[in-house]
């Protein structure tokens, strides 16, 4: 079959999956509880029931202008219990990515005012005393990408990356890093196109 007929195909196929579907659910929105300390720039994820919020950076006004500031302090939400705090990241981050396993909470590279963080921490929340513990180094500090997990491998992607010069340019690769694999290191799986 040609690629001529698959699309002739595959056209009216999506149509009919349309014409059929459901319609789309309504989102209702309430405020909830109000998150302890206003932040951007921070890492969320979800983990079990929880979100959780991680390092960012906020604004304060010194002698008349803004000054930025970065934070390292790290909250929690539960849908019944509201905003509770964990113990705070290891040092100050914003632009990290996060992500869990199981209820493992990972955080990986972010930047702060002096440099971009080639770190990756874990906090196991099922620990009787949950302590954020080092995972692998990145390759080069990274910021401002995204984070996923498939299985046991968690991967990063975008962002921003520091140059051999200490400057930021544009993240190419995919990295990896398989939780429970042999190596324990980050592996670059892909570049972006």
């Amino acid at each position: 079959m040609s690629v001529k007929e698959s699309i002739v195909l595959i056209g009216p196929a999506i149509a009919l999956m349309i014409g059929c579907s459901a319609a789309p659910r309504a989102i209702d929105w309430r405020w909830g509880p109000v998150l302890p300390e206003a932040r951007s720039a921070r890492a969320t994820t979800g983990v079990g029931d929880m979100a959780v919020t991680v390092g960012g950076t906020s604004w304060k006004t010194v002698d008349g202008g803004k000054v930025k500031r970065w934070r390292r302090s790290v909250y929690a939400l539960d849908p019944d219990a509201g905003w509770s705090m964990l113990p705070a990241y290891p040092h100050d981050a914003g632009y990290a990515a996060a992500c869990a396993i199981d209820r493992r909470l990972i955080v990986v590279g972010g930047k702060d005012a002096d440099r971009g963080h080639r770190e990756t921490y874990v906090l196991d929340l099922d620990a009787a005393e949950p302590r954020w513990t080092p995972g692998p180094q990145l390759p080069r500090a990274r910021w401002g990408h995204v984070g996923g997990v498939i299985g046991s491998t968690v991967y990063v992607t975008g962002g921003f990356e520091s140059t051999p010069e200490g400057k930021g340019a544009p993240a190419a690769s995919v990295l990896a890093w398989d939780t429970v694999g042999d190596d324990g290191d980050w592996q670059r799986v892909s570049v972006m196109p």
